[in-house]
């Protein structure tokens, strides 16, 4: 049986309670020491924590006699015991071949009690527990790669998903691209600004996997992304899923992610805005930026009235994003095109009323795009639409 901390403990109070109820009201603590065989230090812990006014000790002649008043066990020894069944329910699940998640779930259904992983983790699961896991690993990452989504390709499983196991795969990873799709162009700042927020580009070498590809709900922006990939690199989809709430397109092709990994790292928080970007022309760092506003942006636009009368108005555009690197990156970029931003937390933001006008004017929100946040009011407006509004109320 796998060694549980606690179970020595638990041997140790029921032999203590044995004694104690085998002498009653003659016992000193040295007889109760030596008996149980359990040193004085431990033993004072014990009746500390487990026998607390359980037992009676009295002073007859400089002994200590010792006596169980109340045989029921106290609540940290019922806490003790429930512990100690999860814990070996969880080893049995785990050698069975049981996740931690599912290990979890369970042992709180049956037992109520949460368990800790790390009691877990030197636990060898049985040959038959290892081929059950197996199995399970293989179906979530085909129900992963069916129900899309990018939560799904962040998290490594788009490496074996099923369906880009297709037809032509491997023709697919080693077609080449044109020699002039090597160049920096319009359509390729996009698919690199895409790529960078809303989109994926994985190499993985030792499974010999290459795919990147474009998710967002906008089917105008998918459209876009696609007719930008045949004219660059002259591509069609290796895949396509459309979910009820996002549009999810991937390639297979090697030279394509090669090709993009040139230019920057595309590696959660270690993402970069490529040199490139920032020596290009004035279109090329407004299309770079559009992009990353269409991915990741949203307006606000709020007018309240308080007590005295006075009209309260408040506009900005915002866009979150965990690295911050790449946000003060984007601050330079802004700056660079006469837009002033500022950084709150992992929040870049426009909200002074020259800067909005210059936004409306430079980038702006594509067609198409909607606010999709439920309790605003402006949701299922276009975006671009909710910004002329706001910008127009500054005038009134």
């Amino acid at each position: 049986m796998h060694k549980v901390g606690l179970s020595t403990t638990l041997e140790r109070i029921r032999k203590i309670r044995e004694i104690l109820q085998n002498n009653p009201g003659n016992l000193s603590l040295r007889k109760l020491s030596d008996s149980s065989g359990i040193e004085g230090t431990s033993l004072h812990a014990l009746i500390n924590n487990f026998f607390l006014r359980k037992i009676k000790i009295k002073k007859l002649d400089k002994i200590n006699i010792i006596e169980l008043i109340d045989p029921i066990p106290s609540k940290k020894e019922e806490r003790l015991i429930i512990r100690e069944k999860a814990l070996r329910l969880a080893y049995n699940l785990r050698v069975n071949g049981l996740t931690y998640s599912e290990i979890s779930k369970k042992v709180r259904e049956e037992i109520g009690q949460n368990i800790w992983i790390k009691y877990l983790k030197d636990i060898k699961m049985s040959e038959r527990g290892k081929k059950r896991y197996l199995k399970k690993i293989s179906n979530d990452r085909r129900k992963a790669g069916i129900k899309g989504g990018r939560k799904h390709i962040k998290s490594g499983h788009i490496f074996k998903i099923q369906p880009l196991r297709i037809e032509g795969y491997l023709k697919k990873i080693m077609a080449r691209i044109p020699q002039s799709s090597k160049i920096l162009t319009l359509p390729k700042v996009r698919i690199i600004s895409h790529c960078l927020f809303d989109g994926f580009v994985m190499r993985n070498l030792t499974k010999h996997s290459y795919v990147m590809g474009y998710s967002n709900k906008c089917h105008e922006l998918i459209e876009q992304f696609i007719n930008d990939m045949g004219v660059v690199y002259n591509l069609d989809p290796a895949d396509e899923i459309e979910t009820k709430s996002v549009f999810i397109i991937r390639y297979c092709c090697k030279a394509v992610v090669e090709d993009l990994i040139r230019y920057t790292s595309f590696e959660d928080g270690k993402e970069k805005i490529p040199l490139d970007i920032y020596n290009s022309p004035l279109n090329w760092k407004v299309e770079f930026l559009k992009c990353f506003w269409d991915d990741e942006g949203m307006v606000h636009f709020s007018e309240s009235i308080d007590r005295k009368g006075y009209k309260h108005v408040s506009i900005f555009v915002e866009a979150f994003l965990k690295n911050k690197n790449i946000l003060y990156q984007l601050k330079k970029l802004h700056v660079s095109i006469g837009i002033r931003t500022i950084i709150c937390g992992n929040r870049i933001r426009i909200s002074k009323k020259d800067d909005l006008i210059k936004f409306e004017k430079l980038i702006n929100f594509s067609p198409g795009l909607k606010v999709s946040y439920r309790k605003s009011k402006w949701n299922g407006r276009e975006k671009r639409e909710v910004l002329r509004l706001a910008i127009s109320s500054y005038k009134k």
